[in-house]
């Protein structure tokens, strides 16, 4: 009785350890043509007229803004050891979290923007939010270059 007691003892523990413990994210999935096509609207809308519709960073905005100088989006991989970093990138698309090396205000909070009139961080309003970020990073991704 004293063993069994401890068995269940030992498996309460390690239950609680696994509820507590950070939830690992989903592994990435090839987005849909459909996801990337969107991206794309997107980008092409409110990116493009900063960092140019080829993510270089030489978009038509910056002669009417002095001082910014865009990143070149399709090196972003190069830059970080050949992975695509898909978080940092969507963190900075977002706006609201504070990402080292990327100053605060010098591009909008999309995250807040891409949000419905009126429901802003209401859940649905959050996840309109971040399918339409997601979308935008999974095009970047595809425009990475050597």
């Amino acid at each position: 009785m004293a063993a069994n007691a401890m068995v269940l003892s030992s498996r309460a523990s390690a239950q609680d350890e696994d509820y507590l413990a950070t939830p690992k994210p989903a592994p990435w999935q090839s987005p849909s043509a459909e996801t990337v096509a969107q991206g794309r609207t997107d980008f092409n809308k409110h990116c493009a007229p900063c960092h140019s519709e080829n993510a270089k960073g030489n978009g038509p905005e910056l002669k009417v803004i002095p001082g910014i100088k865009p990143k070149d989006l399709t090196k972003i991989a190069v830059h970080n050891g050949g992975v695509f970093p898909f978080q940092d990138v969507e963190d900075t698309i977002d706006g609201r979290k504070l990402v080292p090396g990327h100053k605060r205000f010098d591009m909008p909070f999309w995250g807040v923007n891409f949000q419905q009139p009126g429901q802003e961080f209401s859940p649905a309003s959050e996840s309109q939010a971040k399918k339409r970020i997601d979308a935008i990073v999974d095009y970047v991704a595809t425009l990475q270059q050597p």
